[in-house]
């Protein structure tokens, strides 16, 4: 055997003794890590509990600042959040905006922000009076 099949020999093993002590691996790209909350008492709770507990939770939310959580958790809280307001009581409705309104400036992902903000929206506006009955 000559110099250079020696030379590649060395090379191939130093090669392999370097990845076998994971000195030398491919670069992963990093993730960011989604912190998932357990909002199973929002979802659990029934009728004007659900909007104090997904106040509290949007309150946390807005709180951790981090755009891809509240993403994640939004999807999660949206459905049964909806599905409270008809119950939520009028003197909650400004708190619940309010931390509606804090989430979505928290959030950088603009579907989740305005889709929260619609929900806000939706809360504030006040409903078109009955006609009178004749």
């Amino acid at each position: 055997m000559g110099f250079t099949t020696w030379l590649l020999l060395g090379a191939v093993a130093l090669a392999l003794f370097v990845m076998a002590r994971g000195r030398l691996s491919w670069p992963r790209p990093r993730r960011a890590v989604v912190s998932h909350r357990d909002l199973s008492a929002v979802v659990e709770a029934i009728g004007p509990r659900r909007c104090q507990v997904a106040t509290a939770a949007l309150g946390d939310l807005a709180r951790s600042a981090n755009s891809e959580t509240i993403s994640a958790c939004w999807e999660e809280l949206e459905g049964p959040l909806l599905a409270a307001l008809p119950d939520c009581p009028p003197e909650h409705k400004p708190a619940l905006a309010e931390a509606l309104t804090e989430c979505a400036q928290a959030c950088a992902n603009r579907h989740t922000a305005q889709s929260m903000m619609e929900l806000r929206n939706s809360l504030l506006e006040q409903p078109a009076p009955l006609p009178p009955e004749p």
